[in-house]
């Protein structure tokens, strides 16, 4: 294989990997170290290039029965939820590959949560869509306008939305809003009770390590309340393994390119329509082929408007945005009056504009259709129906069983009039032209294989084919090069027999452990500098300082007074201080309660205690940090203290590079000793004056929204009492964890350039490796380890 670099992606993927087998083990002259360096670029970038994945996306705006047809289109109905209400509620992405299968089946399943930069994006956008509505209704915005975007935000954003009437929004708009933050908080909460982070993958497994069907439903359909239903809304998507019949699903014309299937949910029907319209636009920038369904039943049309509204949104040039669509008219067997208007007398000719002038609904839809294509593509547009499909089951080779699939969807009428709708298509004839090539796939087999056959000419067309003569080009480059190399290392000659364990050092793992940094670095983000991203064993630091905020919350003496002076239902307790003349009307002639800024001074104090901590905490979770990178095993740990021994060590200190060198084998071999020096170097301060007291100082007890004004026959009890604390106790939270975040974000900061200069220093070797088994080499022999050893 080595030398021919033509075929497709995989082809070329494996001829990379055989060049770099041929070239990384052999010892070769420091005369060629240049070109053996330039040939193991040229095989690393190939290899890193040379995966090409297709995304399809599926987006419609109501049920129009996308699910159905997608199933029957990878060779299985049943493998999405199927109903005749709209189910799907997060972005389902099936990643197809080929097996010796009947039926298509999911082997493997998994759920991709928002990472923190989505949640934020998706935060500033909810946020700034409330502001929208309270513009359009004449309200005031200045309650939003100190909302941040994050989880805090999204909680005071739901404390607006039930306490300030200058909104002004409809009560239906408040419901909505209300709705979807609630939906978020939720699934927040559902999340960190899992223990999980943002941004993290989880395996959707049985106990045996099978996919567990019905946790994977439970994130896809509305209806499902089984399994981490709580976590819907926090999911980015939903991610499907579908083993496909070759036979069904033939991806040749795309060259071994992957295939993904993104089924989009539509903006009906909705929990979270702000979230889903979010996700909806950026998975509409980010796939190859855009599918946008319609369905064809009468008064649905309209939806051609919304999903150009949706086109417009995205970031791609509206041209280029229309070029990527496919039209699907989906449930094309309901269209009513066709092909029955085309039979009855005078009988009309099989042309395009007599079929389209005789019936209404018709036209109508091609109408829709090609407002959304460029012009004179009717080639992008399909009629399609799996109930035809399931009708036309004698003719075809389906693999599944059709009399099963059509008991379990109760469609038995449905496949009835679908096979009496393609008799009548029938006997009206061919209609030329293209749109009459649609109609003629859907007698035939519903339209799925002219479907499959569009959406692989398009996606060959748009990208894959030119991808494929880029990575041939890189490969035609690499294999000059590898030719090159050879023809030098015949005329050399065998080269002479060196130290092993150097050689080992330099080539293998110092390569190891660069790749490691690289994977380490990569995360710092998500894992260290998350407050909410736990360890392999422990806590979450958010989590400790969750706990510790309850802790000191809970201790205030002040509670404890409260309590004791509930009485007859009511707190029977005195103010500190006077309450001001203006609020001594707010209750009838109870006992004056204690005032909400009498706790202002007991926040700042317990901020200051839960603060105090982050030292500690930040500092276990740099070192459980690098312990669970790795950095160097045991082994290469022990091989590294027998080639460089402190008289090796001394010697490559000299060299240029060498001390750079030094220093990093020092931080990654010691991590405790790297951890230790990292939180030394912090300063993180976190001012008193910065403190934000969340409640309004000049409310007196009772203050909640439900609690009782003058007039009431009950005051405040217990039960407010305790809603306070844990107002209390969620505002040191919100505080805390936010200086928290900032000493974590320091701490990551710094261990970022720690890595930076082990990288910089690896890569110096990597890049000059004969170089440096010559240095250590000599500097071994000098010292006399390498003929110890020998």
């Amino acid at each position: 294989m080595v030398g021919s670099p033509g075929g497709d992606f995989g082809e070329l993927a494996a001829f990379a990997e055989e060049v770099r087998a041929a070239v990384e083990p052999v010892p070769d002259h420091p005369e060629v170290g240049e070109e053996r360096e330039r040939v193991l670029g040229l095989a690393r970038a190939l290899g890193d290039r040379v995966g090409c994945e297709v995304a399809f996306g599926v987006f419609a705006e109501s049920s129009a029965g996308k699910s159905l047809l997608l199933g029957a289109l990878v060779g299985n109905p049943s493998l999405l939820p199927v109903e005749t209400r709209t189910v799907t509620c997060n972005i389902t992405e099936l990643r197809l590959r080929h097996a010796a299968v009947r039926v298509a089946r999911v082997v493997a399943a998994r759920a991709e949560y928002l990472d923190h930069d989505e949640i934020r994006d998706y935060i500033d956008h909810l946020v700034r869509h409330t502001g929208n509505l309270v513009r359009a209704a004449d309200g005031d915005v200045g309650a939003l306008r100190e909302l941040t975007p994050d989880w805090s935000g999204l909680f005071r954003l739901r404390q607006v939305l039930d306490s300030s009437a200058r909104l002004r929004l409809a009560p239906n708009a408040l419901d909505d809003l209300r709705r979807e933050v609630d939906e978020m908080l939720k699934g927040e909460r559902a999340l960190r009770a899992s223990g999980l982070a943002p941004g993290s993958t989880e395996e959707l497994l049985t106990p045996d390590g099978v996919v567990d069907t019905a946790a994977l439903w439970a994130l896809v359909d509305h209806g499902t309340a089984a399994g981490p239903a709580d976590r819907q809304a926090v999911v980015r998507r939903v991610v499907a393994e579908v083993e496909v019949p070759a036979g069904v699903w033939s991806s040749a014309r795309l060259y071994g390119a992957a295939v993904r299937l993104v089924d989009v949910p539509g903006s009906r029907g909705s929990r979270k329509p702000v979230r889903d319209e979010y996700l909806r636009v950026r998975e509409l920038d980010e796939v190859d082929t855009a599918l946008f369904f319609l369905d064809s039943r009468p008064g649905s049309t309209h939806e051609s408007r919304a999903l150009q509204d949706l086109m417009i949104a995205g970031r791609r040039d509206l041209d280029r945005a229309r070029d990527a669509i496919l039209v699907v008219a989906g449930k094309f067997d309901a269209v009513p009056e066709v092909p029955g208007v085309l039979l009855d007398e005078p009988r009309v000719e099989p042309e395009e504009e007599a079929v389209l002038g005789r019936s209404a609904v018709l036209r109508e839809l091609v109408t829709a259709a090609r407002d959304l294509v460029p012009s004179g593509r009717d080639d992008r547009i399909f009629f399609v129906s799996p109930y035809v499909t399931m009708a036309n089951a004698g003719e075809l080779d389906l693999g599944w069983d059709v009399d099963g699939e059509i008991a379990r969807l109760r469609a038995g009428q449905e496949v009835a009039l679908a096979r009496d709708k393609v008799e009548r298509w029938r006997r009206v004839g061919r209609v030329p032209g293209r749109l009459g090539d649609g109609l003629a796939a859907f007698t035939t087999d519903g339209g799925l294989d002219a479907l499959r056959t569009g959406m692989i000419r398009h996606a060959a067309e748009h990208g894959v084919t030119q991808a494929l003569d880029r990575v041939r080009t890189q490969a035609d480059e690499l294999r000059s090069a590898f030719e090159r190399l050879k023809r030098r290392r015949a005329d050399l000659g065998p080269v002479p027999v060196e130290d092993d364990d150097v050689r080992r050092l330099v080539e293998r793992v110092f390569g190891t452990i660069r790749d490691r940094v690289a994977q380490a670095r990569s995360a710092l983000s998500q894992r260290l500098a998350d407050p909410e991203s736990a360890p392999r064993t422990g806590k979450a630091p958010a989590e400790r300082v969750r706990e510790e905020a309850e802790r000191t919350v809970a201790d205030w003496p002040e509670w404890k007074a409260l309590f004791d002076a509930v009485a007859d239902g009511r707190v029977q307790a005195d103010s500190a201080t006077d309450l001001p003349e203006e609020y001594r009307d707010l209750l009838d002639d109870a006992p004056l309660p204690v005032l909400v800024s009498e706790f202002s001074v007991l926040f700042r104090k317990a901020c200051d205690r839960v603060d105090a901590g982050h030292p500690d905490v930040v500092a276990e979770r740099v070192e459980t940090y690098l312990d669970e990178c790795g950095l160097v095993t045991q082994a290469e740990r022990e091989l590294i203290d027998e080639v460089l021994t402190p008289a090796v060590r001394a010697r490559l200190g000299a060299e240029r590079g060498g001390g750079a060198l030094l220093v990093a084998v020092g931080q990654f071999t010691r991590p405790h000793e790297t951890a230790r020096d990292v939180c030394a170097r912090l300063k993180v301060e976190s001012e008193a004056g910065d403190r934000h007291f969340p409640l309004d100082p000049t409310r007196a007890l009772p203050w909640h929204p439900d609690s009782p004004r003058r007039g009431s026959e009950s005051y405040t009890g217990i039960g407010q009492v305790l809603r306070l604390r844990q107002s209390m106790t969620e505002a040191v939270v919100v505080q805390c964890r936010g200086t928290l975040a900032v000493a974590l974000a320091a701490a990551a900061k710094e261990l970022d350039g720690k890595f930076r200069g082990m990288s910089a220093a690896l890569n110096l070797i990597n890049n000059n490796a004969v170089r440096w088994i010559d240095e250590i080499t000599r500097a071994r022999r000098t010292d006399g380890s390498e003929e110890t050893d020998r």
